[in-house]
């Protein structure tokens, strides 16, 4: 959790890397490691948070594990490579996501691509506040 120093206001940042097989979810499959993540940021955020779950998820669009988490929070942004597992999610409404749906930044020295997407925090979707 961080900390703005002036508004106060607290983001709680999540990452996490996915297991194999794409798009299995792993041994507990999709709904299970959803469950596993939204519980996390349950049992870790505080109501009032803003909050921003990034990373591989080894899991693209089509998936159970993205639609599980698309049910409780924004999907703002996901690459291109290995058909978009790279994902961003948000509890912001979709009104406040800037330039669309991020966009992919290529270079360095990874097999996946960088997401850059501009997210209005103070605007936090009511519906999508955990507690």
């Amino acid at each position: 959790r961080l900390q703005h120093i002036k508004t106060k206001e607290i983001l709680f940042f999540a990452n996490h890397h996915g297991p194999l097989p794409l798009n299995s979810g792993g041994i507990p499959g999709g709904p299970s490691t959803a469950s596993a993540l939204l519980g996390q940021v349950t049992h870790n955020s505080q109501p009032g948070d803003a909050i921003i779950m990034a990373g591989d998820f080894n899991a693209d669009g089509g998936s159970v594990t993205i639609r599980q988490l698309e049910c409780r929070l924004s999907h703002v942004a996901w690459g291109e490579k290995y058909s978009g597992v790279g994902n961003i999610f948000a509890n912001v409404a979709f009104s406040h996501i800037s330039h669309g749906h991020g966009k992919s930044l290529y270079g360095g020295n990874s097999d996946h691509n960088a997401l850059e997407v501009f997210l209005d925090l103070s605007a936090k979707h009511p519906d999508m506040t955990f507690l």
